[in-house]
């Protein structure tokens, strides 16, 4: 999807570049065109004051005037030329740092270069608790929490097919899906960033939405047992499941924080915040679907 998005971006740059150009040649053939016409005017208009002769100097104060229009003429006609080709320069050039710059898809490349092994190794580490006090390392990784995004999206869809009623605006219900999961996935990063500027947490935009993505695999987790087994069992697997990943996204934020005291409130906010939200997904989604449906 994102080589798609880049390729149409590209496409587009390239339509604009073709129709600037096309335009600017449109500009210089009539310019030209123009430059011609006045040139002819100036030889019709020396021969006419070459053949006219009068005494009291009229002629030549009109020729004069005339010369100097046209001279006015001629230097704006080269003064929008010289601008056109500054243009035509300009936007060249900035088109093609765009293009350039859309086109390095290496710099992508690391944050999506996950093999299956190391991806089941970090599912499996966001549900087991490290109490180390010492600064846990952070394998920045973008791969595994966008794919669990995508998951948790297919598993509310699942859930309110699970209901038996009849979907009557499919795409509504699904956008709404992808708008939950990955709006709480930026959100809780952007909130927790924020948290830890003030606790002088020592983490970066990238590893905090490493870390907040793979806490979204207990919320999978919970939700579809929930969904499969039973609805009574949710508060069961909430303690169980969702407390681990909520103790682990803590006790990462915790262990990059300096002081003690400010990193048992980081870890505290990111632990509510974390159950607070898989108890808005369970009891609320479903007034979002009937409120769709209805």
């Amino acid at each position: 999807l994102l080589l798609l998005l880049l390729r149409l971006r590209l496409l587009l740059l390239q339509l604009r570049l073709r129709i600037t150009v096309t335009v600017l040649k449109l500009y210089f053939f009539n310019s030209s065109s123009m430059d011609a016409g006045d040139n002819n005017s100036i030889d019709n208009i020396k021969g006419g004051n070459d053949n006219s002769e009068d005494g009291d100097g009229n002629n030549t104060n009109s020729s004069s005037s005339t010369e100097f229009a046209i001279d006015m003429s001629t230097v704006t006609s080269a003064v929008g030329q010289q601008v056109a080709k500054e243009v035509l320069k300009s936007g060249s050039e900035s088109a093609t740092k765009l293009v350039n710059s859309y086109a390095r898809i290496d710099y992508l490349r690391p944050y999506f270069d996950v093999s299956l092994v190391q991806l089941r190794q970090k599912l499996v580490k966001s549900l087991l608790p490290n109490i180390s006090r010492s600064p846990q390392a952070i394998a920045v990784d973008l791969y595994g929490p966008v794919m669990l995004a995508l998951t948790l999206s297919a598993v509310l869809l699942f859930s309110m097919k699970h209901t038996n009623h009849v979907i009557k605006r499919e795409g509504t219900l699904i956008g709404t899906s992808f708008a939950v999961s990955f709006g709480f996935w930026f959100t809780l990063s952007g909130v927790l960033y924020a948290f830890g500027f003030i606790f002088n947490t020592s983490v970066s935009v990238l590893e905090l939405l490493t870390v907040t993505g793979y806490s979204l695999f207990s919320y999978c987790l919970v939700l579809l047992t929930t969904h499969l087994v039973s609805h009574s069992i949710f508060y069961l697997a909430w303690i169980a499941i969702g407390s681990l990943g909520a103790v682990c996204l803590g006790l990462v934020l915790r262990s990059r924080t300096p002081d003690a005291k400010q990193g048992v409130i980081m870890f505290f906010v990111a632990v509510s915040l974390h159950l607070l939200y898989l108890l808005y997904l369970q009891y609320s989604y479903a007034t979002i679907f009937n409120a769709v449906t209805n």
